[in-house]
């Protein structure tokens, strides 16, 4: 990886860091609440946390430069996990077309968003068979993504600003 591209991946300093961790706070109390609220509990799923933190606290790495693959491969991946759920019982087999689809998925797709593959083992796990499982996926990420697209904004024109400063 060249040094450009390590530096623009890296994660935010200071007050921008702080601000982006506490948008993925809100963010997640957000949905949270609306899985309260709604009783669609997949909604929030384990993995969001780790995606809104990252989107908001790397507004240049490689899953926030994907919004559109961010907001869909999860609840793709979940598709394939409620097929297998739906038609195969737990085991070695079902887990590893499971898995195996997931995989599929995000290569496919050339899909930076690995956690998507734990969003497709997530109801065979759980033993989750609802359709709206996918769905209510989609609801969280596509929030995130369009989230991601005006945060990564303000920090770039922040940060611009900040170094244009230091050089005068």
């Amino acid at each position: 990886m060249s040094r450009e591209r390590a530096v623009g991946a890296a994660s935010l300093h200071g007050f921008y860091r702080l601000g982006g961790e506490l948008i993925a706070l809100v963010y997640i109390a957000i949905v949270a609440e609306i899985a309260l609220a709604t009783g669609a509990f997949y909604v929030l799923f384990p993995e969001l946390g780790a995606l809104s933190h990252d989107v908001m606290t790397r507004p240049r790495g490689s899953w926030a430069n994907a919004p559109l693959l961010l907001a869909i491969t999860p609840a793709l991946t979940g598709v394939i996990g409620i097929v297998f759920t739906r038609s195969l019982p737990y085991g070695y087999l079902s887990v590893l077309l499971t898995v195996g689809g997931a995989i599929a998925v995000v290569l496919a797709l050339r899909s930076p968003i690995a956690p998507a593959i734990s969003a497709g083992l997530l109801p065979l796990v759980l033993g989750v068979k609802s359709w709206w499982y996918p769905p209510a996926i989609a609801l969280g990420t596509v929030l995130l993504a369009a989230l991601s697209v005006p945060w990564k904004k303000y920090c770039a024109i922040c940060i611009a600003c900040t170094k244009t400063a230091w050089r005068v």
